[in-house]
């Protein structure tokens, strides 16, 4: 590490020197600007006005190369452009920026765009002064703003005219705009787009955002009077509203060429909804299923990005388009324009990822995908995979699991119920889903196992942000064969362990409650929820414990996660997640099935720790440091925490702190285990703790993660070893080299 600092302050010395002589010497490069917020006058989101005034300000100052090198400028001086030799130029035209002068900034311009900031802020004629900061062949741009006291809404007036719309924006209950809050103009912007959508919603097609101006009085900065209007329309006496008459459907239109509807080769009516195509592509009822736009209705905007969204994410179509034309004083004609997609593939990966269970695992799959099975938009999905994966543990990499896996998906989408479900009012059309799969499994160190698996149930989402699985019925069957010597040895060791990787029928069902906050723009906090409940053997063992002398699983399983978010920019947030979970095996079961068990440690999870080897409690099995793919610590619960800060480095790459804590327990006692068991005035004593830096390379569609993590509190070590400041180990680069955890991953960890 120490040679690696060596070569940063190195590097930084020989570009800034490089730099230096090559600036003119009556110029200062401009580093960038400091503002600072002076008087008695706290401002009520700082951090966020600090940004809205730093993003309106221009030229950017010249960027550095990982915040400490000006790499770009390096190169511009470095390197020039008229030079012969290739990669001179290559190097020149690929990483050189022009430098920018500190004279180059309009400081009488800025100040007036920051005055502008802070009285959309609500501080009106706040004073701005600007000073230059010269170091060497440097400067930066110093901003002393001084803000007035916020300006208050005293009075708004809404229209009053004896009009339905009037009445309708006198009755809405979602304005931004309110008495008594802190001028601000954003209030003014998002009011304007609410009030004009919900208009739009209840059928009046002609109007939007810009039929809607404010007065305001400004007589005195300390408080200001608002009346809202109404622009009268250009071409009628009134808003009107409109009615929804004939709606056609052109299902493959553009399929014969660009501009081309549809012949009238196959054409019908259903349920009012007039189709036409030019030959058969999606079945009747599930294009009117998926429509929400009926006849007679009124015009309503909601009903036009439904039908657009759900439309799309059929994925059975190239491009949607719906289009109205006005018929009659207060009728309007729908044409829904849709050109068809192929629908069909093959689809050949390989890929690599890594997982709480595997330091490298590897993969090969074929599939095949029919988007449009029967006509009816359901999805047909057979697959086909063989992988590997590593495990890193205690200096080793070996084989831990080789698998192969087939499985065969159906979706519908709508829900197959008894029941009319068109009323789902969500983007995203639901779907029922029957999903086939065999899983097999070897252990190197332990056993084969082989799980086939059947899951039939329901997906839906609503538009104020819930999303919901339920599977009515699922069944699993686990076999467990060709066990190992050392699998045997440690199951006579532990009962409960046999028991639990042991051949198993799971015939339950599972529901999911997603819930996140829908974002508005400039919205910076964000949190993400999801609560899982399960249960197995209800049902089946009223009627026998056991199909074909395999023990049905009898269990309670839930896991509830929250996450919440903290925006800074769009490259720097602040993300926290808390985890918990349980399961209760009862009935004819003595312990949960290993596939849905707890366990602790890793890339996801305990960054400082690796797979599974924390818990359950205090324990720490003698084999620990002897297994790549340790299988006996697992835990009945588990409680998480994670704290996450996550920042711009350069370019594509990011940076990360982050802080861990975690354990899982057992709900029952074991025998010759007396400290895994979960106790209420112990367990926040046995909670490991590690911290930890991460990097990241982060494009549009994938991100690549290295997290070093750092244990701080192991709880299975003996006492007065258990905190990093305790380690009996000497000289800090000995303990780091035996201590520190290299996590990959493909993705972020939560």
């Amino acid at each position: 590490m120490s040679k690696i600092s060596a070569v940063w302050v190195i590097l930084i010395l020989c570009t800034s020197c490089s730099i230096s002589k090559y600036v003119p010497e009556d110029k200062k490069l401009y580093k960038g600007t400091e503002i600072e917020f002076t008087g008695d006058v706290q401002l009520a989101e700082e951090d966020r006005v600090r940004e809205a005034i730093e993003s309106s300000l221009y030229p950017a100052p010249n960027s550095k190369l990982l915040g400490l090198v000006y790499f770009n400028l390096w190169v511009y001086f470095a390197f020039d452009e008229s030079k012969d030799k290739w990669y001179s130029k290559f190097i020149y035209n690929r990483f050189a920026k022009e430098p920018v002068y500190v004279d180059e900034v309009n400081l009488s311009l800025m100040e007036n765009l920051i005055k502008k900031e802070m009285q959309d802020e609500g501080h009106f004629y706040s004073p701005v002064n600007s000073e230059i900061i010269e170091k060497n062949k440097s400067a930066i741009i110093h901003y002393e703003i001084k803000p007035t006291r916020p300006t208050i809404m005293r009075n708004v007036k809404r229209p009053q005219d004896d009009t339905e719309v009037d009445s309708l924006i006198r009755n809405y209950r979602r304005m931004s705009v309110k008495e008594g809050d802190r001028y601000r103009l954003e209030a003014f912007q998002i009011e304007r787009l609410d009030v004009s959508e919900y208009l739009r919603s209840k059928g009046y097609f002609d109007f939007n955002a810009d039929d809607i101006f404010y007065l305001i009085d400004t007589a005195s900065i300390d408080s200001v009077d608002i009346t809202m209007r109404i622009k009268e329309p250009e071409n009628d006496s009134i808003h009107r509203k409109y009615f929804i008459g004939e709606v056609n459907a052109y299902t493959t239109a553009g399929a014969l060429g660009s501009g081309y509807r549809s012949s009238e080769n196959f054409a019908y009516n259903f349920k009012d909804l007039n189709v036409y195509e030019d030959f058969r592509f999606i079945d009747k009822r599930t294009l009117a299923s998926n429509i929400l736009i009926d006849k007679g209705d009124l015009f309503s905007v909601k009903d036009y990005n439904l039908t657009l969204s759900r439309l799309v994410n059929l994925n059975i179509f190239k491009y949607v388009n719906i289009e109205y034309e006005k018929t009659a004083t207060d009728s309007l004609e729908v044409d829904i324009l849709m050109t068809p997609t192929e629908y069909k593939s093959f689809l050949y990966e390989g890929e690599v990822s890594t997982s709480d269970r595997s330091f490298l695992g590897s993969n090969l799959s074929i599939s095949f995908s029919n988007n449009n099975s029967f006509r009816r938009a359901e999805k047909l999905r057979l697959a086909l995979s063989g992988g590997t994966e590593l495990q890193y543990f205690d200096t080793r990499l070996g084989f831990s699991i080789l698998s192969l896996n087939a499985s065969a998906t159906y979706e519908v989408p709508r829900l197959l119920v008894p029941f009319k479900t068109r009323e789902f009012q969500s983007s995203v059309p639901p779907k029922t889903f029957l999903k086939l799969e065999d899983d097999y499994q070897l252990w190197v160190q332990y056993f084969n196992v082989n799980t086939i698996k059947s899951n039939f149930g329901y997906e839906w989402k609503t538009d104020n942000q819930f999303s919901f699985t339920f599977q009515p019925i699922f069944v699993d069957y686990i076999n467990v064969f060709r066990t190992t010597a050392e699998f045997d040895s440690l199951a006579m060791q532990r009962p409960v362990l046999a028991l639990s990787y042991s051949d198993q029928l799971i015939m339950g069902s599972l529901f999911t409650l997603g819930h996140t906050n829908k974002l508005t723009e400039g919205q910076r906090n964000s949190y993400v929820l999801r609560w899982t409940v399960e249960t197995s053997g209800n049902t089946a063992t009223l009627f026998t414990d056991q199909i074909t002398g395999v023990p049905i699983s009898q269990y309670f399983r839930t896991d509830i996660e929250y996450r919440f978010i903290r925006k800074f920019t769009a490259i720097e947030n602040f993300v926290f997640r808390v985890n918990l979970g349980l399961i209760e095996p009862y009935g004819n079961s003595q312990t949960s099935p290993f596939t849905k068990q707890f366990y602790m440690g890793g890339p996801t999870s305990l960054r400082g720790f690796a797979f599974r080897s924390v818990g359950p409690g205090r324990s720490k099995p003698e084999n620990i440091g002897q297994n790549l793919n340790p299988i006996d610590q697992f835990g009945d619960l588990r409680l998480l925490l994670n704290v996450e800060y996550r920042f711009p480095l350069y370019s594509i790459f990011r940076g990360a702190t982050f802080f861990d804590a975690g354990n899982v327990w057992l709900l029952r006692p074991e025998e010759g285990k007396p400290e895994s068991l979960f106790r209420w005035g112990e367990f926040y004593r046995e909670l490991a703790w590690n911290t930890g830096f991460g990097l990241r390379m982060d494009v549009d569609f994938f991100a690549v993660r290295l997290d070093f993590g750092i244990p701080l509190y192991t709880p299975y070590e003996p006492e007065g070893e258990r905190w990093i400041h305790q380690s009996p180990e000497q000289g800090v680069f000995p303990w780091l080299r035996k201590n520190v955890v290299l996590s990959a991953g493909i993705g972020y960890p939560f």
